[in-house]
């Protein structure tokens, strides 16, 4: 199968895309700033996921999975999720299937 990861630099994303490879499926992970992040066997698309052009951009690779794995870390007020989902969401509407998201 072949996914994209929204949220795969943080502690449940890392888990799903390690778990992921392991069971032998294509991962490309969407990330904020790509430099220094590395993720063994897993592609990178650069952007921000409130952005819903740069998403619906990142979903044109053919995707059978969207896994969205995004939270604020600490307790400070964030729209990050809310935004992130909802450009997520909109994103889909091009005939992906399935769409698993988790958050905090």
């Amino acid at each position: 199968m072949n996914v994209i990861v929204f949220g795969g630099t943080g502690r449940v994303g890392r888990a799903f895309i390690g778990k992921a490879v392991d069971a032998g499926h294509r991962v490309t992970s969407f990330v904020r700033n790509s430099s220094g992040t590395k993720l063994n066997g897993v592609a990178l698309v650069q952007g921000d996921m409130r952005d819903f052009s740069s998403v619906r951009a990142s979903l044109s690779g053919g995707f059978d999975a969207v896994i969205v794995c995004i939270g604020q870390a600490g307790l400070r007020r964030s729209t990050i999720v809310s935004e992130g989902f909802a450009a997520i969401v909109a994103g889909t509407a091009f005939g992906l299937r399935r769409f698993i998201g988790v958050s905090g």
